[in-house]
């Protein structure tokens, strides 16, 4: 069974950039209940090594992954139908997200989107790196 890792900033990162931990995760979060109507947030397992896995998490209605998030307008109107079908109330506010509220979402679902683009981007520019030294270090150049 794989470990799980919830990526949520601390007070001292970037809101906007993951950063690497030592359990090879990613710190994300993008909204949290104290300042916004939704707590989001970018969480895989230890396994994942391709974009289109990789999950945000709507806490406490439902998760999406990269390749789901491909069809946002599909997702916001899950997440629409869950409120209106259900009858759904958030915990803490007692009401249904607004039209406001629900674009605010669709902005953290873009970022995600955008983030673990740059992720991977990024992680394969690390890995071409790693490689070109490796072969640079056999010919002792």
């Amino acid at each position: 069974m794989s470990a799980l890792i919830i990526r949520a900033t601390s007070s001292y990162e970037s809101p906007h950039y993951p950063v690497e931990t030592q359990d090879r995760g990613l710190s994300m979060s993008y909204s949290r209940w104290g300042s916004s109507f939704w707590y989001t947030y970018w969480w895989s397992n230890t396994d994942v090594n391709c974009q289109e896995d990789e999950i945000l998490e709507v806490c406490s209605v439902m998760s999406f992954t990269f390749e789901e998030l491909k069809n946002i307008k599909k997702c916001v109107n899950q997440i629409e139908l869950y409120y209106n079908v259900k009858g759904v109330e958030t915990q803490d506010k007692g009401t249904k997200p607004t039209k406001e509220e629900i674009k605010e979402l669709k902005g953290y679902m873009l970022e995600f989107v955008e983030d673990v683009k740059d992720h991977y981007r990024e992680r394969k520019l690390r890995d071409i790196l790693k490689n070109s030294l490796k072969i640079l270090e056999k010919f002792n150049l």
